[in-house]
């Protein structure tokens, strides 16, 4: 596959991107050689490898998740100034 002027040119409109005549062709040129990489990348037969979960091969030790004390409410309040019914109380920031 290979991408004309106009396919670069369509693409930068949506990204709102502005290009001059050298910058299109220069761009033009090498999305065509990204593009010949890829069908490069097409060719190599890959039927027979098994595909990859993970790349590293390390195993995570997870700790259990257990239930912990937790911090009461009037204890977690009790580091502000200024609360209100149970909340935390802040200047008002829009008008």
């Amino acid at each position: 596959m290979s991408l004309t002027q106009d396919d670069v040119l369509k693409v930068a409109h949506l990204a709102r991107l502005r290009m001059n005549a050298d910058q299109l062709e220069n761009i033009t040129s090498s999305l065509n050689n990204i593009m010949q990489w890829i069908e490069q990348l097409d060719e190599v037969q890959t039927d027979s490898v098994k595909p990859l979960v993970n790349v590293s091969e390390q195993l995570y030790n997870c700790r259990e998740d257990v239930a912990d004390h937790s911090l009461q409410a009037k204890d977690v309040l009790g580091n502000s100034e200024h609360t209100t019914q149970g909340f935390y109380s802040v200047p008002k920031v829009v008008e």
